[in-house]
């Protein structure tokens, strides 16, 4: 398994997508410009609720919360401190100070 938590995410944001809402995707990550939105975030909620015509911001609670509930099988959960879901539908992840270490120390 990948060691870079962004891989790891963008994998089981797919699977939770594909289980929950029939759905294919790949979804895509971002650094915000604001630091108070994350220090990674996706908006495939957004694009979601396109396809599937419902409301974004239950498409982006639902991947919060099985992302949440699987981060120690993930073996992310020292890694991500907060998951937070803000309007109109973005998923913003937080890096604990481990994996930002971890990611310098890579670099």
């Amino acid at each position: 398994m990948s060691t870079n938590p962004q891989k790891i995410l963008q994998k089981e944001i797919s699977k939770i997508v594909k289980e929950k809402f029939s759905k294919d995707c790949q979804p895509l990550f971002e650094v915000p410009n604001d630091y108070a939105h994350g220090d990674t975030s996706t908006n495939i909620a957004l694009k979601l609720s396109r396809e599937l015509k419902q409301p974004p911001l239950p498409i982006a609670n639902t991947i919060k919360e099985q992302l949440w509930n699987n981060l120690e099988k993930l073996g992310l959960k020292e890694q991500i401190k907060t998951i937070e879901v803000k309007p109109p539908g973005f998923i913003n992840f937080f890096f604990s100070q481990t994996a930002l270490v971890d990611t310098v120390k890579t670099v």
